[in-house]
């Protein structure tokens, strides 16, 4: 049965930023997700012909994904920078996929 008042009936297992579905109300696991990472750490929003990106993060972004309910994040640009140190794959190993 699909409830008229929740925004979300499920949970995608990729994370990918669509600007007009990011605040929809109800459970949103994308808004919560957003919510979690700081300010140097939030993608490009996209606009509705294309998802959003991401060309930077922080580590405690990366930790943010880490943490979160999705399995796969999309859309980081080739070679990313990393806010807060040296090398995105590095890190990205270390704080993401290695745990």
């Amino acid at each position: 049965h699909i409830s008229p008042w929740v925004g979300w009936q499920g949970e995608c297992d990729t994370f990918v930023v669509w600007a007009k579905y990011l605040h929809i109300a109800g459970n949103n696991p994308f808004s919560r997700f957003y919510s979690t990472l700081d300010q140097m750490s939030i993608p490009h929003s996209g606009n509705s012909f294309r998802p959003g990106w991401w060309d930077r993060i922080t580590t405690h972004g990366l930790r943010a994904i880490r943490q979160s309910s999705f399995l796969f994040i999309r859309k980081f640009v080739d070679k990313p920078t990393l806010y807060d140190g040296h090398d995105f794959a590095t890190a990205y190993q270390q704080l993401v996929l290695a745990y």
